[in-house]
């Protein structure tokens, strides 16, 4: 029976293919940065189910970097519902959320992605952002002061401390961490 149907998808001309063949090409296309064949590739592989964390990470990944933010939330929902352990595919999640002014849902990918991603300073940073936003103040402090002690260097992390103080209403400290950003 499998040979009959081989034999027939063959005449017909459909395209046979494993999940590593599409997700290989389609890396290949973003290398070769054919976006548009990267793209076909990850959605044939998420239609043949296979690797579809992958292929919706990268789908969702293209999507972000094309500023098609809902595409991205959607790819980037399918990818973590199949691996809940890509702090990546969380992080901008995360991202894409936050553009759309989606806070909850921000907040639950970076706890997520910072779950995963312990030491991170970029998770760690994005996250405590959010926690600002969100009124979250003591801890945006313990997340962003976290995310100083791995990137000494990071500007938002202290642009980010410094929002935290001025809410708290710690005033010096606001003021150290904005001069420190501007530095």
């Amino acid at each position: 029976m499998r040979t009959i149907v081989l034999a027939l998808l063959i005449v017909s001309g459909t395209v046979i293919g494993t999940a590593q063949d599409f997700i290989g090409k389609a890396k290949g296309s973003l290398t070769a940065r054919d976006t548009a064949a990267a793209i076909a590739g990850f959605q044939d592989a998420l239609k043949a189910n296979q690797k579809p964390a992958e292929a919706g990470f990268y789908l969702g990944a293209i999507a972000f970097a094309q500023g098609r933010t809902d595409d991205a939330i959607r790819y980037l929902e399918g990818s973590v519902k199949n691996d809940d352990e890509n702090g990546a595919a969380f992080k901008m999640l995360g991202d894409a959320c936050m553009l759309k002014k989606d806070l909850p849902g921000a907040l639950t990918a970076y706890r997520k992605a910072e779950r995963l991603a312990r030491k991170d300073p970029a998770v760690l940073s994005a996250y405590g952002l959010a926690l600002v936003a969100a009124d979250s103040i003591d801890s945006a402090i313990r997340v962003l002061t976290l995310a100083k002690e791995y990137d000494e260097d990071n500007v938002e992390v202290y642009k980010g401390l410094g929002a935290a103080y001025a809410k708290q209403g710690v005033a010096p400290m606001a003021v150290m961490n904005y001069q420190k950003a501007i530095e």
